[in-house]
C-alpha cells in the first residue's frame, strides 16, 4: 500500500510497520496490520497531517530539531463488528442501505471501533490503532 504527499512516497509494508495496537478493553477479533493493509490496498486514501507531542518511536523524529511537536500522516476508517468479529468496515459502505446506523438496527452489527494508521513524515515508519468507537 502506498500514498503520495507533496511528491514524497510513502509505503505501507513489512519493513516500515512499527506497532499494532488493539483496543484494550474490548479488541476486535481476528484482526491484525495485514487485515487492515488489504482494506486500504487498491484505494485513494487522503491521508492528513498530525501532530504529537511525542516522537516517532523509530527515528525520534531527528529531522524534526528541537521541536515539541511531531508531525505524522494519519488516515482514519471504522471497523464495524459483531460480538467483536468484524462484519464490514467504512470504506465498503457505500449507501444508506449499508449504512451503520441501518446495520445496528438490523442488529447485524453491535459496535464500532476507529482505526488510526500513523505515519511518521521523516521515516515513514507506521503504526495502527484501533480503539472502541462510543456510540
Amino acid at each position: 500500500m502506498k500514498f503520495t504527499v507533496n511528491k514524497e512516497e510513502y509505503v505501507l509494508d513489512e519493513d516500515k510497520f512499527g506497532a499494532f495496537r488493539n483496543d484494550e478493553e474490548k479488541p476486535v477479533q481476528n484482526i491484525d496490520e495485514e487485515d487492515i493493509l488489504k482494506i486500504l490496498e487498491n484505494r485513494e486514501l487522503d491521508f492528513e497531517k498530525a501532530y504529537y507531542s511525542i516522537p516517532c518511536e523509530n527515528c525520534n523524529s531527528e529531522k524534526s530539531g528541537e521541536k515539541k511537536i511531531y508531525k505524522f500522516f494519519e488516515y482514519h476508517l471504522y471497523l464495524y463488528t459483531k460480538d467483536c468479529e468484524v462484519v464490514t468496515n467504512s470504506l465498503d459502505i457505500k449507501d444508506e442501505e449499508t449504512s451503520f446506523k441501518r446495520l445496528l438496527n438490523q442488529k447485524e452489527v453491535d459496535n464500532s471501533y476507529i482505526v488510526t494508521i500513523m505515519v511518521c513524515c521523516d521515516c515513514g515508519d507506521f503504526e495502527i490503532e484501533i480503539d472502541e468507537f462510543e456510540i
